[in-house]
């Protein structure tokens, strides 16, 4: 099953509800209430309970904490994003180890000068957009 069309909510209050997790664009949800109490809901109304059903409980559970660390990791990949995007990022010395201040000529050298920061950066910025690009699409 694809992530796409999966939406949780830790709730406080709501119906009693301490946790909610929706799958398949809404059509089934687990409800898990502050009284230990837990139902399956179809299309909104109740399907099954899911009281001392440990194993659905630990699948919310543990896409509730997977979608609370993809949000976080989300959130560190833009800030680096707009870092990269916005900022100058050098080793300060060429691929073949010159200082870049003071890297000989290219006609003497047989090259252009290119800081080794280069690759690395343009690797990392190419992986930052697919992430995101993944998690865009998840949603």
């Amino acid at each position: 099953m694809s992530s796409q069309g999966l939406r949780v909510a830790v709730l406080s209050g709501e119906r009693g509800s301490t946790m909610r997790v929706s799958v398949e664009n809404d059509k089934y949800t687990y409800v898990f209430h502050l009284d230990g109490k837990a139902e399956v809901l179809r299309y909104g109304e109740p399907w099954r309970d899911a009281v001392g059903d440990k194993f659905i409980y630990c699948m919310a559970a543990e896409i509730e904490t997977l979608r609370a660390t993809l949000k976080v990791l989300t959130d560190a990949l833009e800030s680096w994003k707009g870092i990269a995007e916005n900022c100058s990022i050098e080793a300060g010395y060429c691929c073949c180890g010159e200082d870049m201040k003071t890297h000989s000529h290219p006609m003497s050298c047989g090259h252009s000068p290119v800081d080794m920061a280069d690759g690395p950066v343009s690797k990392a910025m190419e992986l930052t957009y697919k992430a995101l690009d993944t998690v865009k699409e998840m949603k």
